[in-house]
């Protein structure tokens, strides 16, 4: 009888790790998904800077459109 105790409380033990388990792994993809928004939103600014950089010599255009 009391095999069949510890048995079950093991079984809880493991059902319970594995809950832990599965929210810990929906955290580090939430995690991974915003850090991969953020490597985005940086690699898209920072082509936007090289684009206007690589045109300083239509400034005077670029002031003219912006006015």
């Amino acid at each position: 009888m009391k095999i069949n105790g510890l048995n079950d409380w093991l079984n809880l033990a493991a059902k319970i790790g594995v809950i832990g388990g599965l929210i810990f792994l929906a955290i580090e993809i939430n995690q991974n998904n915003e850090l991969l928004r953020s490597e985005t939103r940086q690699l898209l600014i920072a082509n936007g800077v090289a684009s206007l950089t690589a045109n300083l010599e239509h400034a005077d255009v670029f002031a003219r459109l912006g006015s």
